[in-house]
């Protein structure tokens, strides 16, 4: 289980740093900045997921859910 969540962290670092160049090339294209807010969507996600992950109990992982569900919820 815990291979799953360091891919969650993973995916959270890379996104992250693809969003930062993307958004650092040219922070006037809007092209750029919708790639960049859903890069930050899905560092939320991932976040989540890992800590999610890491829970030791019903109430801790059910925190931990809420953002993966409404980062994968946001209007676009």
């Amino acid at each position: 289980m815990e291979a799953f969540a360091i891919s969650g962290l993973l995916n959270a670092v890379a996104s992250f740093g693809i969003g930062i160049v993307v958004i650092l090339k040219n922070r006037k294209d809007a092209v750029n900045r919708v790639f960049f807010v859903l890069m930050v969507a899905l560092v939320i996600w991932s976040l989540g997921y890992w800590q999610w992950q890491f829970s030791l109990d019903h109430d801790s992982a059910l925190f931990w859910a809420s953002p993966k569900f409404s980062a994968s919820m946001a209007p676009g």
